[in-house]
This record gives C-alpha cells, structure tokens and sequence, in this order.
C-alpha cells in the first residue's frame, strides 16, 4: 500500500465475504481515509455495510455483490456515510481476487469521490423540473 500513499483515489481492499453483513477492510490508502472521515487505523476491521448511506441503491448493490461474488469485475456510483454523519458519493470500480480453487478471498476498488457532480445534476434536474412548471 506504500505506493498508493500519495494517490488521489480512495483504495481500499477487504475480505471476500460478499454475503451476510458484507466484507470487511483488511486495508485502505489515506485517501480513503480522508474521504470517510475515519482514522486509516480505525478502518481495518470495519464492515463496508457500516459505511453506506440512506441514500444507497440497494438493488445496485445488491447487482454489485452478484457480480463480484460471480468473479466479475464492476463498478457504478454508491453512496457512502462519513464518520460525521453526511453523504459522500463515490464513484468506483472493484475487482474480485480469487484463489487457485476460484473462490473470492478479496475485493479490490478504486473510488472517487464525486459528491459534487451529483448534488449539481440534483440542482438542475431541481431547476429543469420548476422551469418546466413554469412554462
């Protein structure tokens, strides 16, 4: 992870346990860190489900689970919860890692965060809706 310290996208890798209450971080970069609001050594440990905001879709996350526990790599937009409590949207893509029976042991992903995008498509589709009213 040493080379991942001074990258801009959030890394983080965890276990393979796709079902029950979701896998857990064996490891993250400090931009994950950042973008969660967590202490990087707090984060070891913590199931992924603990993260996800109100906002999450999920049957995406439920079609994102298929497909890694398939062995297929997949990516989309997730909403996650900061340790203060708002929203972070992320963009990302993760790669299942399997062992030489096959079975998922981890799950690898590259994140971005793309909270602004997101609350400026709200805005305009707020915007186009009332223009639209108005006409």
């Amino acid at each position: 992870m040493a080379m991942l310290a001074h990258t801009r996208d959030a890394v983080v890798l965890t276990d393979g346990a796709l079902t029950g209450h979701g896998p857990r971080i064996l490891a993250a970069n400090p931009a994950f860190a950042r973008l969660t609001g967590h202490a990087a050594a707090d984060l070891t440990g913590t199931r992924l489900s603990r993260m996800a905001a109100a906002a999450t879709d999920t049957e995406q996350v439920a079609d994102l689970v298929t497909a890694l526990a398939d062995g297929h790599p997949t990516g989309g937009t997730v909403a996650l919860r900061r340790a203060d409590g708002t929203t972070a949207w992320v963009e990302g893509e993760a790669v299942p890692v399997r062992d030489s029976a096959g079975t998922v042991y981890q799950v690898r992903a590259v994140l971005r965060d793309v909270t602004e995008q997101v609350r400026r498509q709200r805005l305009l589709a707020v915007a186009g809706s009332r223009a639209h009213e108005l006409l």
